[in-house]
């Protein structure tokens, strides 16, 4: 049963003691060199995925921390719609046009002049790039006739530029692209970064991409009054890791620890600004289980954290991994968490980490480069 521990009653002397734990200090740069190296190796870290970026760290003798974040966006969408004498002649100026428009004034598109030609599925196809909301997100649409079914494609790319996204999730985009199977012809690719295959028999499509890459049907019922059909229908492929964080916190402490001990610590985290964003914002945070074994304490839930903007609340949700342990004379925290959607766009979506993935951040994406945990869990 899920508790939510904001209101989970704790004994004051406890209280006053993870208080102190968790007191809030300032950010700023890290330890200096005689304070030690961090306790997370960013540098191996990095070589591994080079996203992680610190956004927090404090350091000093008695209470410290230190706040990881991997961020991106991206939205990759496969449109198709019947062929007809209208949009069969396929034109570097007929995709400007068609991208310029097809989303509708409430999507001003400037184009970049990046434009030119590729080969789909043995189709000849086009592409062009544009900008949204100058600076926001960068798109290019790729077009081409397959006679074969009697259709038109759209692959409709995207990244977040604000949110600093990597080319290299764009240029991902193009590689799904080139995989695409739109009358039956078989998949052959040897890149290793797209291991998963999307097949959907009635629709008549199948394409390779990257693992945790989810793709579902758009939900639009002006477009599709009577559902998706191999003729007239939308895919959009998001990933399910788009916002991942680390997070430590230590101390000198020789308090014995326990699921309790965990709890409380965790009770106390909507209170540290280093873990809660700045006010209006609200966090709370709910634990599912917590269990003992080898000498930690192993937790998981979640976390709202809910903004409220021009009246209108925004709630964003956490799935957490947590991780309790006390080594030469230091109590520290771990907390790995990942944001779960469900629902973009005002659309239904099923972006929720699986427990393999959770599992998999926690396990072999951190803790191998968390310094004070002892060597058999690194």
């Amino acid at each position: 049963m899920t508790t939510n521990i904001l209101f989970r009653s704790i004994r004051s002397y406890q209280f006053l003691m993870i208080m102190a734990i968790l007191a809030v200090i300032a950010a700023g740069a890290w330890c200096s060199e005689e304070q030690g190296k961090p306790p997370i190796d960013l540098t191996s870290l990095q070589a591994i995925d080079n996203h992680w970026e610190v956004v927090h760290s404090s350091c000093d003798a008695s209470k410290s921390s230190m706040t990881l974040q991997n961020k991106k966006w991206l939205m990759y969408f496969l449109h198709w719609r019947p062929l007809t004498d209208s949009n069969r002649t396929v034109t570097i100026d007929y995709v400007k046009n068609h991208l310029l428009n097809f989303w509708g004034p409430s999507m001003p598109f400037t184009l970049s002049g990046i434009e030119g030609e590729l080969e789909i599925g043995g189709h000849r196809a086009f592409y062009v790039e544009a900008t949204l909301n100058p600076g926001m997100v960068r798109t290019r649409f790729v077009v081409w006739n397959c006679e074969e079914t009697n259709r038109q494609f759209t692959a409709d790319c995207n990244i977040n530029l604000r949110m600093n996204t990597p080319d290299e999730f764009f240029d991902i985009q193009e590689d799904i692209t080139r995989t695409i199977c739109c009358h039956g012809q078989e998949s052959k690719h040897d890149n290793p970064s797209l291991p998963w295959v999307y097949q959907n028999d009635s629709l008549n499509i199948s394409f390779s991409k990257p693992a945790n890459w989810h793709t579902s049907t758009f939900a639009a019922s002006a477009w599709f009054p009577e559902g998706h059909t191999s003729t007239n229908a939308t895919l959009w492929t998001l990933i399910s890791d788009s916002d991942k964080r680390a997070q430590l916190w230590w101390q000198p402490s020789t308090i014995p620890i326990s699921e309790t001990y965990l709890d409380s610590i965790l009770l106390l985290l909507p209170m540290d600004t280093t873990f809660a964003p700045a006010a209006p914002a609200t966090v709370t945070i709910s634990v599912e289980s917590s269990a003992t074994g080898n000498g930690m304490i192993e937790g998981n839930g979640y976390y709202l954290i809910t903004e409220v903007e021009n009246d209108q609340s925004y709630i964003d949700k956490y799935l957490f991994r947590s991780l309790l342990w006390q080594r030469d004379g230091t109590t520290y925290l771990l907390l790995t968490s990942m944001l779960a959607y469900e629902e973009i766009m005002m659309r239904p979506i099923d972006l929720v980490p699986s427990d393999s993935l959770m599992e998999y951040l926690l396990w072999q994406e951190i803790a191998p480069h968390v310094t004070p945990l002892p060597e058999q869990y690194r």
